[in-house]
């Protein structure tokens, strides 16, 4: 397993978010600034995280996104017939 986040760094990581969230001098936050904070983050949790805790089921990802877009798809149907209800509504007054 990998080595855990310390509470000091996971402060130090919340308060150069917190600095940079709340800077109210203009341009102030510089991409050099922010990257670095960004660029911290995903180094710590790389750290954090076990590469081999990471994998992806291509089958299941597949079928969820399929899963998704019928979802989808019947949402986008049901709101075309709200609107041709409302349509018809409108027409027929």
């Amino acid at each position: 397993m990998g080595k855990r986040l310390t509470l000091a760094q996971k402060d130090n990581l919340l308060s150069r978010a917190a600095t940079i969230r709340d800077e109210r001098m203009e341009k102030a936050n510089t991409a050099s600034r922010v990257g670095s904070l960004l660029y911290d983050m995903v180094e710590e949790i790389d750290r954090d995280i076990p590469a081999e805790s990471v994998s992806i089921d291509d089958t299941n990802v597949e079928a969820k996104i399929h899963a998704l877009d019928e979802e989808h798809l019947a949402q986008v149907r049901a709101f075309g017939d709200f609107q041709t209800e409302v349509y018809d509504a409108i027409r027929w007054k």
